[in-house]
């Protein structure tokens, strides 16, 4: 059993996007409205259980309806060392980064179909499935909150996994779309995690200095 739970700040997206999703009219999830931020809405959030597998999804992404299978396919071929789980994510190979994952983005495919998980190093925001209490941080209220609870898995000797689960995030921000909330919770990602520097994320690369 896996526990949906979503922050929203606009019941119309949600409606459009998130409730339309079949998995969800046959599960339900836990709707967190009022929080100066999501990962503040995600601690307060109550899984049925403290240990349990959590799904934390965007209001703006919708599950079609292979999702379902597609994701047990996926939670069944991963080994036991998991922490953090996405269908988008980042890693270094050879100094380059790659993608990995297959979703709609924005009406744009990102990725391709593929079958076994992948390790990475980080994951997109858009939708993070958890084992485990990790506790989002919340100096981090709308970036790099994803790539954070990657690295905290990592830390704890967990590791992070993108699997092929075909999403449709539909959001209206930009691609690309850079806010000076961005560029200020990317310092504080990358002084947090230094001594772990490179680090890859869907939307930025970071060196050591």
């Amino acid at each position: 059993m896996i526990d949906f739970i979503v922050a929203t700040n606009n019941r119309e997206v949600l409606k459009n996007n998130l409730l339309r999703s079949l998995i969800i009219q046959q599960y339900g999830t836990q709707e967190l409205m009022g929080f100066k931020n999501i990962p503040e809405a995600y601690n307060i959030a109550t899984p049925s259980a403290p240990d349990g597998v959590v799904c934390y999804v965007h209001q703006d992404v919708f599950l079609p309806d292979t999702f379902a299978e597609e994701l047990a396919k996926g939670i069944a071929l991963l080994p036991d060392d998991w922490g953090v789980v996405g269908v988008a994510g980042v890693k270094l190979v050879d100094g380059v980064k790659k993608n990995y994952g297959y979703i709609s983005d924005r009406g744009n495919l990102w990725g391709k179909p593929f079958r076994d998980p992948v390790e990475v190093q980080t994951l997109d925001e858009l939708l993070l499935i958890t084992k485990g209490n990790y506790k989002f941080d919340e100096n981090l209220p709308f970036d790099f909150y994803g790539a954070d609870i990657c690295m905290q898995a990592q830390a704890q000797g967990k590791k992070c996994y993108a699997i092929n689960a075909f999403v449709e995030h539909n959001s209206t921000r930009p691609v690309g779309g850079r806010t000076p909330e961005f560029y200020t919770a990317e310092q504080y990602f990358r002084d947090k995690w230094k001594d772990l520097l490179p680090i890859v994320t869907t939307c930025s690369r970071l060196e050591k200095m």
